[in-house]
């Protein structure tokens, strides 16, 4: 039995499960990008950043491909194309 001040918690959907991973990936990527700004701009550390610009460039590549995939998929909804960025 459940006490008067207990919620009754509904099972959620796959598309609220995925927007709670979504949510939760975000706020890691933005807690890990804070960390990474917070070594670049240490005089001490920022050696370290420098050493990995192959990955921080990796880094910069993947979120263009996300943005693309927002931007297709708002330019023509339901469908998503992948967008190459060579530069």
């Amino acid at each position: 039995m459940c006490g008067a001040d207990e919620a009754y918690e509904f099972p959620m959907t796959e598309s609220e499960k995925a927007q709670v991973r979504l949510d939760m990936n975000i706020q890691q990527a933005f807690s890990a990008l804070d960390e990474i700004m917070a070594l670049a701009a240490d005089p001490l550390t920022k050696h370290l950043v420098i050493k990995d610009r192959i990955a921080m460039h990796q880094l910069v590549s993947r979120a263009q491909l996300i943005a693309s995939f927002v931007d297709a998929a708002r330019d023509q909804p339901g469908k998503i194309r992948v967008v190459a960025n060579y530069g």
